[in-house]
């Protein structure tokens, strides 16, 4: 019996670990908030991924007037070192725009975020979890060129600051 209950414990933890990683992403796609993210230009290359485009968003340079006064203290100590190494740090959106960063967890629409702040500059340089999205065989040259001119927007489901990249479109 004993032996039993081990063999079947053997495959129902992989099992919930697999189930575990699932997690986020599903709730994301499922009953995630849309949020729309205008790009600026990036070309990158690389023969072993396919057709792709690296995607950098606009709120991805966030002035440090957005961001919280107790976080912006705790930052400018940490000058060029990247912060959020381990525990990271949130951005606020509101009508998809990135309205504040904060090192608490806000309310509403946020992602939880990597990233460095430049004293010099004033602004928070933050990493987005989502920054290449694949394409189908033989448009990779069409979403190059639409990248190059800025024109891409990404829309993104968000669950809880976990973001998901559902799809990118070309801007009217």
């Amino acid at each position: 019996m004993r032996k039993n209950k081990l063999f079947y414990l053997s495959f129902l933890i992989p099992t919930l670990f697999l189930l575990y990683l699932m997690a986020k992403p599903f709730m994301a796609f499922a009953f995630g908030e849309e949020i729309q993210m205008k790009t600026i230009p990036v070309d990158p290359r690389d023969p072993f991924y396919g057709d792709y485009v690296r995607l950098k968003f606009e709120d991805a340079t966030i002035p440090a007037e957005k961001i919280d006064p107790s976080f912006l203290k705790e930052l400018e100590r940490y000058e060029y070192n990247s912060y959020g190494s381990d525990a990271g740090f949130y951005v606020a959106f509101e009508k998809d725009k990135a309205v504040q960063v904060t090192k608490s967890r806000p309310s509403g629409t946020y992602l939880k975020v990597k990233g460095y702040y430049n004293p010099s500059r004033k602004t928070l340089s933050v990493t987005y979890p989502f920054d290449r999205y694949y394409l189908k065989e033989g448009t990779g040259l069409y979403w190059e060129d639409r990248s190059r001119e800025g024109k891409i927007v990404g829309t993104v489901k968000v669950w809880m600051g976990y973001g998901y990249l559902k799809s990118i479109r070309t801007e009217q």
